[in-house]
């Protein structure tokens, strides 16, 4: 279904002092978080992480004025800076529908806070006699602060309001809401002072850390060729997906590669993105790659499953993925249509539109293959 009418924003984020392209990302959100598109019979709701390409990005939005869409007023875009090494950054601003692409430095105020400093008359000097009401005649400088910002127009007394933001409270903070890729992630932060995020390697999510990845998986093309494997990962914020990263360990000189794919599938089976056939990338550089989707696309927040199948022949301990070695274990818990890791089918030339997650099974993942570590970006 189309969008309504869009138009590209930019921007771009360097070092003020070097020139050097910033890293880090936006994520640009709807205000208020959902709209209806009554011309087009769809809701808009939900937002993007996008990662700065060269400190740059580039995006389509909605405009805020556009013709058929409810709330017919007031809506904004809400636009979150979170650029590596530097404090965060929640703007708004309203997006017309126009000609052309529009940088975000023509959207929003430099200074979101628009301070306004006033200096009152000067009050005489010296340690000693009674000082004068704050802001009377005399008092010294005094600083006023207003905002303009459009989302902060509520001018209601404020409330202690800590307990409805603990869990099971009515407006609980999330991990994902502070940056933290999950609850066990803040308790390695905790625990250990630091843990590795996606992010720290320019990426958007991943099974798990690289780090983790210290075994390789190893299988004959007899018990592999034509079978879908499927690795479960759980994104904790809207992102754009447009590459998955695997780490080939091994290569085999030998192998017959041919219909080598990876997807991604939907928590309902649903095929969302796929690689071209990837046998060549097989075949050369035992290093960490990234797979790039035919046709990228927007992933909410939620379970996915990372689809692989190769086809061909190749020898046993020759072809070879990194991964966790968690062997047997790596279900613990879990049952169809929700394992962790899991087979499809067999005889598989290309991967189908869709899978019926309730049939998986581990007939090969229980022998030691498939714990493979992916990435995302």
């Amino acid at each position: 279904m189309p969008l309504p009418t869009t138009r590209v924003v930019t921007g771009h984020y360097v070092n003020p002092v070097t020139g050097v392209a910033a890293t880090g990302r936006v994520v640009l959100s709807p205000c208020p978080g959902v709209w209806t598109d009554e011309a087009g019979d769809q809701v808009l709701t939900g937002g993007a992480t996008i990662a700065l390409v060269d400190g740059a990005f580039s995006q389509a939005l909605v405009a805020t004025d556009a013709a058929g869409v409810e709330p017919v007023t007031g809506r904004l875009w809400i636009l979150e800076e979170r650029i590596d090494g530097r404090p965060y950054r929640r703007r708004a601003f309203a997006l017309d529908a126009g000609v052309g692409s529009i940088d975000v430095t023509d959207l929003v105020d430099a200074d979101p806070g628009d301070v306004t400093y006033v200096r009152g008359p000067q009050g005489p000097t010296g340690p000693t006699g009674p000082q004068p009401p704050l802001g009377a005649a005399g008092a010294g400088p005094t600083i006023a602060l207003k905002s303009d910002d459009p989302t902060t127009t509520n001018a209601r007394t404020p409330t202690f309001h800590a307990s409805s933001h603990a869990s099971g409270g009515s407006d609980p903070v999330t991990p994902a809401a502070i940056g933290a890729a999950t609850t066990g992630a803040l308790t390695l932060v905790s625990e250990q002072g630091w843990a590795d995020r996606p992010q720290d390697q320019g990426l958007l999510a991943w099974t798990y850390d690289p780090n983790m990845a210290g075994h390789v998986t190893a299988q004959s093309s007899g018990g592999v060729a034509g079978r879908i494997t499927l690795v479960r990962i759980i994104l904790k914020e809207d992102i754009t997906w447009s590459n998955i990263w695997i780490g080939v360990a091994g290569l085999d000189a030998g192998a017959s590669l041919a219909n080598c794919y990876l997807g991604v599938y939907s928590a309902a089976g649903n095929l969302l993105g796929t690689t071209a056939d990837i046998s060549s990338s097989l075949m050369t550089g035992a290093t960490a790659k990234a797979l790039p989707l035919v046709t990228p696309f927007a992933a909410a927040a939620g379970t996915y499953f990372i689809a692989m199948l190769l086809g061909g022949t190749w020898t046993t301990n020759s072809l070879t993925f990194k991964s966790s070695g968690a062997g047997i274990s790596v279900n613990a818990g879990l049952t169809a249509p929700n394992l962790r890791y899991s087979n499809m089918l067999t005889a598989q030339t290309s991967l189908p539109s869709s899978l019926t997650l309730a049939s998986q099974s581990t007939t090969i993942i229980n022998t030691g293959w498939a714990s493979q570590w992916y990435g995302v970006s």
